[in-house]
Parts: C-alpha cells; structure tokens; sequence
C-alpha cells in the first residue's frame, strides 16, 4: 500500500508474508531489501561450508541442501530438504541472509540475541547449548524488551531488531507456561513465543553466557572483549571495519557464569538484572 510502513527484520525490508507478518518489524525506507525468494529442490551432497563473495553468497548444508544470495538480484534461493514454511522463513531461515545483506550493507552480525536495558540495547550471546533463548524468553516474561533472538545487527552503534519471537525447547516453553508448538523447524522442535515490538537502541555492552556453580558476573579486560567479538562473528569474515569492532571493544562486557538449570533461571536473571540495571 503506498505510503505504508515497509515491515520486516534486522533493519531488512523483507517481502510480505502476510501470515507472519504480526512477527515482523518497522523498518526504514532506505534500509536493504530482499525483493525475491526462490524454492528449489533439494540437491543431495552439496558441500558444507560458507561462501561469501562480493556479489553472491551461499551456504551449503551437505544432503540438507543450500541457500544461495545474490546481492543485484537482491534475491535469496531455498534449495533445502525441509519444507520451508512461512514460519520457518521468520525463523531460522531469514537469519543467514540477513546477515548477508546487512553485511553488503556494511553493517556488522553477531550470532547473538539483545535486550534493551536502561534506553541502552545489550547483546547477549554464548555457545550452543548455553541457554541463551531460555535467558532472553525468561527476561521477556520478567517485561524486559526483547530485540533479537539469534542474530543481532549492527548499523554502527545501533542495535537493529529480529523478528518479534524466540523460540525455544520444550522444556523452557513448559517452564515459562507459554510457546506455541511448531513441529521440527529447521531440524528440531521448536516452541515459539510472541515478544513485543521493538525499536532500534543504541549498544550498552555485552553479556556472554556459560554454565558455573553459581551466579557470577566477570567483566572482561579490553582482549577478551575482543576476542569475544571475532567469535561470535555470524559470517565469519572479520569486523567491515577493524575500527569498529575496537569501538565494539571498548564496551563494558561480562562473562555471566549460572548453574545449569531451570529451576535456577530466576535467581540467575535477577543477578543478571542487578548488574546490566542497577
């Protein structure tokens, strides 16, 4: 409609899928757009791995296929075994190439979701396994916005938001009594919670998670920080400029060591909160 809001995710303009467009975001007129999507079949022992080019990128998944972008186009091509449905496209299967064409863009990714905090957005990231969507669905609950689930995106020093969701495992989803069941979705069962809308925030810091004995907060010295970075780069392929990520690096970050647990989770959340917002 002509003069309407464009809508999609991570500072995106996506097309509209009209049945999952209540989990999509106000995005900007300028912002990058994907104008096409193409499904093809599935190709078996395509290779694993990462190909980013200055035109086209793809990632291969071995037997479970491909997706494959091309930035003149601005077209993104499904070749996967799964059927992607409109709620796989929301997630995981918006994440890769938003980080693509956001990085055509020259903004920065992390694999890593956000919350706002103070007016400040503050990434919250850890290996898999770590509990990280668990830890963002139970600040959610707990009325902190949520802006990112699995992939945040930096334009400078703003945060951008995902889509309006997490999705978790059923054990979460039963301990926070909500989570609508999806079925296997991107090669397990998902639970998908609804978060409010959000909007752009500025960067406050980083919280990295692991598993302790108990609650401890660390923060980390400027080469860890660093480091962190690097790692938990979604492409892979180094900051679009070193100086950015040195301005990244300058920021407070924590190491954020909790039992593993869910019955744990609360106490481990109001630890977390009486640092990030005292």
């Amino acid at each position: 409609m002509p003069g309407s809001t464009p809508l999609g995710a991570y500072g995106l303009r996506w097309p509209s899928i009209a049945s999952v467009a209540e989990f999509l975001q106000p995005v900007e007129a300028g912002d990058p757009e994907i104008r096409s999507l193409h499904f093809e079949a599935c190709e078996p022992g395509v290779p694993k791995g990462f190909g980013f080019g200055p035109e086209r990128s793809f990632v291969g998944f071995g037997d479970d296929g491909r997706i494959s972008m091309e930035r003149a186009a601005a077209s993104v091509t499904y070749a996967v075994r799964e059927v992607v449905t409109e709620q796989g496209l929301v997630h995981p299967y918006l994440a890769f190439p938003a980080a693509v064409f956001n990085r055509w863009a020259g903004r920065n990714s992390f694999h890593a979701g956000a919350i706002v905090l103070g007016g400040r957005a503050f990434v919250v990231a850890g290996h898999k396994e770590a509990g990280k969507s668990t830890t963002l669905a139970g600040l959610a609950a707990e009325g902190v916005p949520v802006l990112s689930d699995d992939l945040v995106i930096l334009d400078q020093l703003r945060v951008l938001p995902g889509p309006r969701c997490i999705d978790l495992r059923q054990e979460a989803a039963e301990h926070l009594g909500d989570g609508e069941p999806l079925g296997v979705v991107g090669a397990r069962e998902r639970w998908r919670i609804k978060v409010a809308p959000a909007a752009p925030e500025l960067l406050g810091g980083f919280v990295y998670l692991g598993w302790g004995d108990r609650e401890e907060l660390t923060p980390l010295p400027l080469g860890e920080r660093l480091q962190r970075l690097f790692q938990y780069d979604a492409l892979e392929v180094g900051p679009t400029d070193p100086a950015t990520f040195m301005d990244l690096a300058r920021l407070p970050a924590w190491d954020f060591r909790r039992p593993n647990g869910i019955e744990s989770m609360s106490r481990s959340l109001n630890r977390l909160l009486d640092v990030l917002a005292p």
